[in-house]
């Protein structure tokens, strides 16, 4: 889909005069950046048939090209073209701006369910988890009523595959002693923790920086706070979220402790590995091809498995991915004049 552009873009307001502002080290993005990426975010929200808060795009746009949401409402009104607005709630056009309340109520629901997990089948588990966080719809507070679940795991090194095996059928045994109607939990995306170290640290794309802030942390808090904390880059590319969850998150952000596995557990997570990976596959290559008979193709997916990751990710999500536009030019310039201060690990409070 092509990005929406208006002919008269907003630019912030400068009361000082030209020939006396001092030259800005960071060139502003070009306006067509901005509108891609308001379109582009206001899409993704009318798969879900809803808006956003008016406040949360805010937070979404780059520094250089960002303003109050009192500008941004006045801006977008005179833009109907590219969105609706409704009592602090935007959406793209011809969608109703409000998020339902059966949504919110659902959104509610779930988030209690992964609540209950920590307390229940997955207690026991967690001191060998570094992170669990609820990832997904359910994160952005805007489930579907046939949506997942989706869990982000992390774990220490040389143990993934062994703690994905229990925590899978634990979750899988206690859904089917469930009386009630329940989510179906996923397991959607894992990582050995230097590898997602290695992610958070380096500079990506808009899309991973807005999911991994949008993770609502179950367990490890401490550790997740570390990761955002190394994650310098993604305040160059939304510094108002960005900003905002370091706030939420509790915690000054102790990185995970670095646990080497024994000789034994090794061999029993590679062991873990080889029959996790083919069960995997199997599953995904079984579910696809009833999908395709279905004529669902937006509905299949793919599913990465490797010695150090996991992730299961749907058509529709790489559909998403690609209406996000690239991070610009100057946001590219800042991530480098960042990079150096943010993969630094020895000061975990520094930002």
């Amino acid at each position: 889909m092509e990005p929406l552009s208006c002919n008269a873009p907003y630019r912030p307001p400068n009361d000082m005069p030209s020939e006396f502002a001092e030259p800005s080290s960071r060139a502003e993005p070009p306006r067509d950046e901005i509108d891609a990426r308001i379109s582009a975010v206001l899409s993704v929200a009318a798969d879900h048939r809803s808006g956003i808060p008016l406040t949360e795009l805010a937070e979404l746009l780059p520094e250089d090209g960002g303003m109050p949401a009192e500008s941004l409402e006045r801006w977008l009104r005179a833009r109907p073209h590219l969105a609706s607005v409704e009592d602090g709630w935007v959406a793209a056009p011809g969608i109703d701006p409000r998020r339902p309340s059966e949504v919110e109520a659902r959104s509610e629901r779930y988030a209690s369910v992964a609540r209950e997990l920590t307390r229940g089948p997955l207690a026991d588990l967690l001191a060998e988890i570094d992170f669990l966080g609820v990832s997904g719809s359910v994160a952005y507070g805007g489930p579907g009523p046939d949506d997942d679940l989706d869990l982000v795991l992390f774990t220490p090194e040389d143990r993934l595959w062994w703690v994905f095996v229990r925590t899978h059928w634990r979750l899988r045994a206690w859904r089917r002693r469930q009386t009630g109607r329940v989510p179906a939990v996923c397991l959607n995306y894992g990582r050995a923790m230097p590898t997602a170290e290695a992610e958070f640290v380096a500079p990506q794309d808009f899309l991973f920086a807005r999911e991994a802030l949008a993770v609502r942390p179950l367990h490890g808090e401490e550790a997740y706070t570390a990761l955002l904390r190394r994650s310098a880059w993604m305040r160059e590319v939304m510094p108002g979220l960005y900003d905002r969850r370091l706030r939420e998150v509790p915690g000054a952000g102790r990185p995970a402790s670095r646990r080497r596995s024994g000789a034994a557990l090794r061999i029993t997570n590679a062991a873990s590995f080889v029959v996790a990976a083919i069960y995997l596959q199997s599953v995904g290559l079984v579910r696809n091809r009833r999908l395709r008979r279905a004529g669902r193709t937006e509905a299949l997916f793919r599913t990465e498995t490797r010695w150090d990751r996991f992730s299961v990710s749907s058509i529709k999500f790489e559909r998403i991915r690609a209406r996000y536009p690239p991070v610009s030019a100057a946001e590219e310039r800042s991530v480098a004049t960042a990079r150096g201060p943010a993969v630094a690990p020895s000061d975990p409070s520094s930002p």
